[in-house]
């Protein structure tokens, strides 16, 4: 990861009720060049999407545990 600039816990929601999600305890590092996902009960990283070739250099990202699409 280089330059990591933004970290994002998952919220569990009554609104969204997620099953895993709820217990794994996620959390999302961001960095200039990949986003890892984590779970931090046991600590584990259970996927990566690193940065597409059509987004900038020094773009930040932005992590949002709504619903949505990922640049990949």
């Amino acid at each position: 990861m280089q330059g990591t600039t933004q970290i994002a816990r998952f919220e569990p929601s009554e609104r969204y009720p997620h099953a895993f999600c709820d217990s794994a305890k996620l959390i999302a590092f961001g960095a200039l060049n990949i986003i890892t996902i984590c779970t931090m009960n046991p600590i584990d990283c259970i996927y990566t999407i690193t940065k597409p070739k059509f987004c900038k250099n020094k773009v930040l990202p932005y992590i949002d545990w709504g619903f949505g699409l990922t640049p990949s």
